[in-house]
């Protein structure tokens, strides 16, 4: 299956390739689980470079659902320790590492405590704010593909940098 995946289609359209994905539709439990998986599967990876591509695109079809999320509670503690232990030596890149991780941790907390304390479907209707930010996309499938729209992942458009893994994630929060 995931061999299939990592064949995904894109389309020749002029002068611009599609990539096309099969995004996965989820409720904000769902979103929740994408986002915890997603900080965990991002602070496992090398400090040199995220994902590539290929990897990253086979996470958002569905990869995430084999990360598993016992550990994403001590995650915040695991990240002060590296940094602290990188200390100011810590290369630029292993610093914009520890930040991204971080910022989708600190997603996954914030709209954690939004859905525990509020009625989700006012949030799905009129947005939510919480403290992270404000959250246009309270869905999974809103959620990526608003992110894959607004970097123009859809059309093949993908940095292997840290900045833009924690671009990616920011709009898929905010992108209408």
């Amino acid at each position: 299956e995931s061999a299939d995946r990592a064949a995904r289609a894109e389309l020749d359209v002029g002068d611009c390739v599609i990539t096309q994905l099969q995004i996965i539709q989820g409720n904000h439990e769902d979103l929740l689980r994408f986002l915890k998986a997603s900080a965990m599967w991002l602070a496992q990876l090398p400090d040199s470079a995220p994902a590539s591509k290929q990897e990253f695109l086979t996470f958002l079809e569905g990869g995430f659902e084999a990360i598993p999320l016992q550990k994403f509670g001590s995650l915040e503690a695991s990240l002060a320790k590296k940094v602290q232990s990188a200390g100011p030596t810590a290369s630029k890149i292993a610093r914009e590492h520890a930040i991204s991780v971080e910022a989708v941790r600190r997603q996954a907390v914030a709209f954690e405590n939004f859905i525990a304390k509020n009625d989700i479907q006012d949030a799905v209707l009129l947005g939510a704010v919480t403290d992270a930010g404000a959250w246009v996309n309270c869905h999974l499938g809103a959620f990526i593909d608003a992110a894959v729209d607004a970097t123009d992942l859809r059309r093949g458009v993908y940095q292997e940098t840290w900045p833009w893994i924690r671009n990616f994630y920011s709009t898929g929060q905010s992108y209408e």
